[in-house]
């Protein structure tokens, strides 16, 4: 099936992550970044979902998306290391947490 959607082309990577609440709280808000790094642990490129959904205490949810990276497509795929971690979590209660490497 051919993709339609405007915004691809050969230059996109597809995204799909997993986040799961391990709080006791209601999550009302998260950003994550996602990192590919070559086999020297130089950044290939950076790509920052985000939900507004709520997350109830033990849901998972997943974000999906895609962006331009020529860099991540030229890069051999098995010497990429991929990793996800939230900058920021905002409680339904108010309060919030903020990744200290991301302020």
């Amino acid at each position: 099936m051919k993709n339609t959607d405007p915004d691809y082309d050969d230059d996109s990577v597809f995204v799909t992550i997993s986040v799961t609440n391990r709080t006791d709280k209601v999550i009302s808000g998260i950003k994550v970044v996602v990192t590919a790094a070559d086999v020297f642990g130089d950044n290939l490129d950076r790509y920052g979902p985000k939900s507004e959904k709520d997350l109830a205490p033990g849901e998972t949810i997943r974000l999906s998306g895609h962006y331009r990276s020529s860099r991540f497509l030229r890069a051999n795929p098995e010497k990429v290391t991929v990793s996800a971690q939230a900058t920021q979590i905002v409680f339904k209660d108010g309060s919030q947490l903020k990744n200290p490497r991301y302020q």
